[in-house]
């Protein structure tokens, strides 16, 4: 398979997503993370999402809604400047559809693993060879590859709907691996802000 007919079958994919639950977990040198929510795509460029997070040990609920972001510590909601939510370093992690559309860019070959279940659908597990130069360049001081390439592993039902990701990229201390899991496509969900 192509890069190019990929990305044609995770377009496939994306077309009429409005809602999903996530669950997420990267682990590596100074990280341990886990996580669960759900996301609303209200449109191209508006997202709604609700995460619990454990970040080493540490339990954290997050909200975004549209531009306006907000964590939980403790019993506490406080509303994060854009800069500070990007300080947290989860960055889109909880909106997998759009970071998997900007990761579409450094995508340099595509190959067919074979087909495969997750949650007990069938699906086709692809291995994409990712060109970790150019995201370094993207990324800046949170993300220094040791190597030029790394394999961001998918898997996909026949529509192009992404039931799990998983990453794995050395860098120089060891290895960060990172996963999600998507489920629950379509179904309601309510996420509203916060009260601070």
């Amino acid at each position: 398979m192509s890069v190019a007919e990929l990305l044609a079958l995770m377009k496939q994919g994306l077309a009429g997503l409005k809602t999903y639950a996530v669950e997420i977990s990267a682990q590596g040198p100074s990280l341990n993370l886990t996580g669960s929510g759900v996301v609303e795509l209200v449109d191209a460029s508006t997202v709604h999402s609700h995460l619990s997070v454990v970040s080493s040990g540490r339990p954290l609920e997050l909200v975004v809604y549209g531009t306006s972001y907000y964590l939980k510590t403790a019993s506490k909601w406080i509303k994060l400047s854009s800069t500070a939510y990007g300080g947290l370093g989860i960055g889109s992690i909880g909106n997998f559809a759009n970071a998997m559309e900007a990761a579409t860019t450094y995508m340099k070959a595509v190959a067919v693993v074979g087909p495969d279940t997750v949650g007990g659908v069938a699906c086709t597990h692809y291995r994409v060879t990712m060109d970790a130069v150019a995201l370094e360049k993207l990324y800046g001081n949170g993300f220094h590859p040791a190597e030029k390439t790394f394999d961001w592993d998918v898997w996909m039902d026949d529509n192009g709907r992404v039931y799990q990701a998983v990453s794995s990229v050395k860098v120089s201390k060891g290895t960060v691996t990172t996963s999600t899991v998507m489920s629950k496509f379509n179904e309601p969900v309510t996420i509203t802000p916060p009260k601070v």
